[in-house]
């Protein structure tokens, strides 16, 4: 779906493709092209030409492997990362997108638990997995046609983890992981050593991150009575509720852009368009 929003008080649905059966499970845009994890079992990875976003068209898709559905998925250089559901034999799968019309494998990687999300920088991806032992996978994306397993890590604890976002902070990377456990965990990230900062209890699963100047985390929640939840995570020491709405349903995913939060909700009204008061 296709939203104008240059009006933001009343959007304007203008497209629609039809993918087929299975849908997507979560998006990444780089350049003119969508890329996204599908649970269709003959095309997982939908590249979707969105240069013109009134007339938007598929591009190419790749049948990976097996029936186990796509969760995940980022786009560096000419490479696409996708994660799939811990059922595969290969859960975290590389492909070569410079061909958009004809994306083709490059590696995959047995993780033994979903990867439900990315976040990346110039030279490395850090994946987070819902296997308690290694919650973190950590590649070195220096040659993106070639990435290599860094290291893992373990978060203390049993977390099941679903979101990550890369905050720099203090000319530092810091990574905001969200888990199942209610929390959301401020993590150190030296180059490919991690180590626990901070730990917050938000009170439901934290599906989506997206963080921004001033430090402000947004979080699309599970909490019944929190789902679009602000955190401050000025010190990364020490994570701060700062305020929140509730709507009616789940918040799956949010993002920022033109000083306005974008958030979806499981719910008629899916699409929320949060800015602050003039």
């Amino acid at each position: 779906f296709v939203f104008d929003v240059s009006d933001p008080a009343s959007p304007r649905l203008v497209e629609s493709l039809d993918i087929g059966a299975g849908g997507i499970n979560q998006i990444f845009i780089k350049d003119n092209y969508l890329y996204g994890a599908s649970s269709n079992d003959s095309k997982e990875l939908i590249i979707i030409n969105i240069a013109d976003p009134l007339n938007i068209s598929v591009a190419g898709s790749l049948n990976l492997t097996g029936s186990t559905d796509a969760l995940s998925v980022i786009a560096f250089s000419n490479t696409v990362a996708i994660g799939r559901t811990d059922s595969a034999s290969k859960e975290l799968v590389f492909i070569d997108v410079s061909n958009p019309a004809s994306p083709n494998l490059i590696s995959e990687t047995a993780t033994s638990g979903d990867i439900n999300d990315f976040a990346e920088t110039t030279d490395y991806l850090y994946a987070v997995s819902e296997e308690s032992d290694e919650d973190i996978w950590i590649y070195n994306i220096a040659n993106p046609a070639a990435p290599s397993l860094a290291t893992t890590y373990d978060i203390p604890g049993t977390t099941e983890d679903l979101s990550v976002y890369l905050h720099f902070k203090g000319g530092s990377r810091n990574l905001l992981v969200g888990n199942e456990q209610n929390e959301l965990k401020s993590i150190g990230a030296t180059t490919t050593q991690l180590y626990v900062r901070s730990s917050l209890n938000v009170g439901g699963d934290v599906n989506d991150i997206v963080c921004v100047l001033g430090d402000l985390a947004f979080l699309a929640t599970e909490n019944s009575g929190k789902e679009f939840l602000i955190v401050n995570a000025a010190n990364p020491d020490n994570l701060v509720e700062y305020g929140s709405l509730n709507y009616p349903q789940v918040a799956t995913g949010i993002d920022f852009a033109d000083n306005k939060v974008f958030m979806s909700v499981r719910s008629n009204n899916a699409l929320r368009i949060i800015s602050s008061s003039p």
